[in-house]
């Protein structure tokens, strides 16, 4: 497709015309471990997992060094490579950084009573997004070292703010308050000449190639690490523009360089194309490159990959993609897991649920201090060998070990469930959807210490509250399984300080309950027969579950 033609296909209207970074850390984790022991970025090294290598830097590369090698291989091409083995996680004393681990007979050990964490490169990468936020908004988590950026509204201001400066790139150096060193970033920019008919597109893609520049020059001054990135006008085009030339480097992929880019590309390098349906269409099609593949007519594309995907993967070929930016900074989830060849004993999965528990409670800590918010739901999924996973959520058990709470929660629902069974091969903790709490509550000491007026609200209900027994209770630490007979709201008995800690979570709640009680208009009616009746009637479900 000629570059005028795609151009206006594209975009015919070019206050609208998008602009979309792409920014990827440069080998991540070997840049964390090589900025924490304050390592030359010229000094081979990686990233160990065990007896095997899950990182490796630029410096190491030049060895013949790739991911997923063993150690023994490693040291036979680069006997003066750093080996840092991740962190491991176990009980307090187990947990260890592990740093140039080589014995077989501590690894096999270490394997069997611990697990890997990454928590120091979340750490690192929830800084980055910090960073990121700061310049746009409309920010992507794409992975732990990726994020997509859309700086077209930032574009589009200064592209007025200059209108009359046009021919100066200077004018955009001015705009964004350009240091020397960060206009040296943006020198360093790749990218093929536009053509005539996309001159007035140039200014707009290098606007956004100076805000990237000024992005990885701060990243890098913050945080020592470096970053590549691609500029262009789609998901895309961009992420291929940021794994040209790494590391360290950025592209700009214009229109016409788009069919130059896409005729030797390999059809599985294209987004969302790298797994089984890169596979499938390759198979059906016969074509390897996105060029061959631009072959491929829409009705045909019907045929092979259905009429959901076909428009999709028809436009996907030619460089087209309408996929918006949606800002994802915050995980909706924090998990903790392990896979194993097969667990066989309910000691070893009480071992595996604690420590299992303890990672989980740590990474809680951190967020809920970094994020003002506690859990909702607590999930427990397992998988047997020659058996479907299956997972049981209830709702989060607050207590004052919460480590303790968590995992006899855990080892309950296990025990109570009807298709687990032995061996077990993989088991995860988990937590989902999240409650902001008030800036006086962003703590964990705020949340734990006892307050007497709470305390008072605690003593009262469960004055009020009377056991109720039911099969389907799984978690009896908890006041989870709240129930609603016809005629009475009755909340499930559990231990003193597990029911405490549970309402202090909810205190909010809570009160308003005691208030509308107090107030004569509480009521515990079927919520049905309560609409039908057209009064405010409210039932302790209602406040414990909004």
């Amino acid at each position: 497709m000629a570059s005028d033609e795609y151009t206006n296909f594209a975009h015919s209207d070019l206050e609208q015309f998008p602009v979309i970074i792409h920014l990827d850390l440069d080998c991540f984790y070997a840049q964390v471990e090589s900025v924490r022991l304050g390592l030359d970025p010229s000094t081979p090294l990686c990233v160990q997992q065990w007896d095997g290598v899950i990182a490796v830097n630029y410096a190491a590369r030049e060895y013949g060094i790739s991911r997923h090698e063993r150690i023994e291989k490693v040291k036979e091409k680069c006997p003066n490579c750093v080996l840092v083995h991740v962190e491991t996680v176990g009980f307090p004393d187990q947990s260890s950084s592990r740093e140039n681990v080589s014995n077989p007979d501590l690894l096999n050990h270490g394997k069997s009573e611990t697990k890997v964490s990454l928590d120091r490169y979340r750490e690192a990468s929830a800084k980055i997004f910090q960073l990121l936020f700061s310049y746009s908004e409309l920010c992507e988590k794409a992975s732990i070292d990726e994020a997509y950026l859309d700086v077209s509204e930032q574009v589009q201001d200064i592209l007025v703010a200059t209108r009359n400066q046009r021919s100066s790139i200077g004018s955009i150096f001015e705009q964004l308050s350009m240091t020397e060193k960060e206009r040296a970033y943006y020198f360093e920019t790749i990218f093929q000449p536009f053509g005539k008919r996309e001159l007035p597109l140039s200014q707009i893609l290098s606007i956004g190639c100076a805000i990237a520049a000024k992005i990885r020059y701060a990243i890098y001054s913050q945080f020592n690490y470096t970053s590549s990135a691609g500029i262009a006008e789609n998901k895309l085009l961009a992420k291929l523009g940021s794994s040209l030339n790494k590391p360290n480097r950025q592209t700009l992929i214009s229109p016409k360089a788009v069919p130059f880019l896409l005729e030797n590309l390999p059809l599985k390098k294209l987004r969302g194309l790298g797994g089984k349906l890169g596979t499938r269409i390759e198979e059906r099609t016969n074509a390897k490159t996105a060029k061959e593949a631009q072959n491929v007519t829409l009705e045909k594309w019907n045929e092979i990959v259905g009429r959901e995907n076909a428009e999709w993967i028809y436009n996907l070929v030619r460089g087209i993609d309408y996929s918006p930016v949606n800002a994802r900074g915050i995980t909706k989830s924090i998990l903790a897991a392990k896979s194993f060849k097969a667990e066989c004993s309910w000691e070893g999965m009480e071992k595996w649920i604690k420590i299992l528990a303890y990672e989980l409670c740590e990474r809680l800590r951190k967020d809920e201090t970094m994020n003002s918010r506690r859990p909702i739901n607590f999930i427990v999924h397992y998988s047997s060998v020659g058996s479907v996973s299956s997972s049981k959520s209830i709702p989060f058990p607050n207590g004052k070990d919460r480590v303790s709470s968590l995992s006899r929660n855990a080892m309950k629902i296990l025990k109570t469930a009807n298709n687990f069974c032995f061996p077990c091969n993989r088991l995860s903790l988990s937590v989902t959807k999240f409650l902001k709490t008030s800036s006086d509550l962003g703590s964990i000491a705020a949340f734990l210490k006892p307050q007497e007026n709470h305390q008072k609200l605690v003593e009262e209900l469960v004055q009020e509250s009377s056991s109720i027994k039911s099969s389907e209770t799984t978690a009896e630490e908890t006041a989870s399984n709240l129930q609603q007979p016809p005629e009475k709201c009755k909340v499930v008995e559990v231990e003193q300080r597990e029911e405490e800690d549970y309402i202090l979570a909810q205190r909010m709640q809570v009160e308003e309950w005691l208030k509308l009680r107090s107030e004569g208009d509480y009521n515990c009616d079927d919520r049905r027969e309560s609409r039908k009746k057209k009064r405010r009637v409210q039932t302790l479900d209602h406040f414990f579950h909004k």
